[in-house]
């Protein structure tokens, strides 16, 4: 159950700093 949440978390921390990163590169 534990990595469960783990993998989960790490899936959204990617999609947020993938999306942080789009943002940034759009206004510099």
């Amino acid at each position: 159950m534990q990595d469960y949440r783990a993998s989960r978390l790490c899936k959204h921390y990617n999609q947020s700093s993938q999306r942080l990163l789009e943002v940034m590169s759009k206004n510099p």
